[in-house]
């Protein structure tokens, strides 16, 4: 894969993971996900998010 196909996959997998973590608030808000379990997603989410950016200044770090 290209850098530029890298960057662009990562920036898709966080948007995707920020929407899921919006899907989980309004179910939690809609009493569908209990509260603290939706509140643990979320958290297991936020770490998620951390890996694309990680991927990110790896290979941002490693450019000519």
């Amino acid at each position: 894969m290209k850098k530029d196909q890298i960057t662009r996959s990562s920036l898709s997998i966080g948007s995707n993971i920020a929407e899921l973590i919006t899907q989980i608030y309004i179910g939690i808000e809609m009493d569908c996900i209990p509260k603290q379990t939706g509140l643990n997603r979320v958290k297991e989410a936020n770490e998620l998010l951390k890996m694309p950016k990680g991927l990110q200044a790896y290979i941002k770090a490693r450019q000519p």
